[in-house]
C-alpha cells in the first residue's frame, strides 16, 4: 500500500530468492538485488525492521566455510515465508484497512439500529397518548349517552304519566 510496505515486501522477496540460491546474504547484496532502488543505509534499516518483526534472522561472521569478522548476513525465516504467502506487508495493510472499514460499518449499523429503536419508542409513546385520549373521549361519549338515556327514560316516564292523566 505504501512505499515502505513495497520496500519491505521487495526485500523479503529477495531474501526468499536468495534462500533458494546461496543463503544468507549481506545487506549490500540484498540492496543490489532489489528491483526498486534502495540505498544500503535504507536497506539496512529495512532489514532491521524485518528482523524485529521476526521475518528474518542474522548470522554474524562465518557463513559456510567463509569467515569474515563483523559481517552481518541475513536470511528469511519460516515465519517470513508464511508472511509472504499471506500477502506480506502490503497484504497486512490491506487487511488493516478492510478491518477498519468493517468496524466503521458495524458502528454505523449500531447507530442506525439505535435510531430506529428510538423512533419506534417515540411513535409507541405518541400512539399510546392518542389511544389514552381517544379512550377518554369514548368514555366521555358513553357517559353522555347514559345521561341522555336517563333523561330519555325520565321524559318517557313523564310522557307515560301525562298519557295516564289524559286518558
Amino acid at each position: 500500500m505504501t512505499k515502505t510496505d513495497n520496500q519491505l515486501d521487495s526485500i523479503l522477496l529477495v531474501l526468499k530468492k536468495i534462500r533458494q540460491e546461496t543463503y544468507p546474504a549481506s545487506p549490500k547484496e540484498i540492496g543490489e538485488r532489489v528491483l526498486i532502488h534502495i540505498d544500503e543505509l535504507t536497506c539496512s534499516r529495512i532489514l532491521t525492521k524485518i528482523k524485529e518483526d521476526g521475518y528474518a534472522e542474522i548470522t554474524y561472521g562465518k557463513v559456510g566455510n567463509v569467515e569474515q569478522l563483523n559481517s552481518k548476513y541475513y536470511s528469511i525465516t519460516y515465519q517470513g515465508l508464511q508472511f509472504l504467502e499471506r500477502g506480506g506487508y502490503q497484504g497486512e495493510g490491506r487487511r488493516l484497512i478492510r478491518n477498519n472499514i468493517w468496524s466503521i460499518c458495524k458502528i454505523i449499523a449500531a447507530v442506525g439500529n439505535a435510531v430506529i429503536i428510538i423512533g419506534i419508542s417515540v411513535w409507541a409513546i405518541a400512539f399510546n397518548k392518542d389511544s389514552s385520549s381517544n379512550s377518554n373521549e369514548i368514555k366521555g361519549i358513553n357517559d353522555k349517552i347514559q345521561r341522555i338515556e336517563l333523561n330519555n327514560k325520565s321524559f318517557q316516564h313523564e310522557i307515560d304519566s301525562l298519557k295516564k292523566i289524559c286518558l
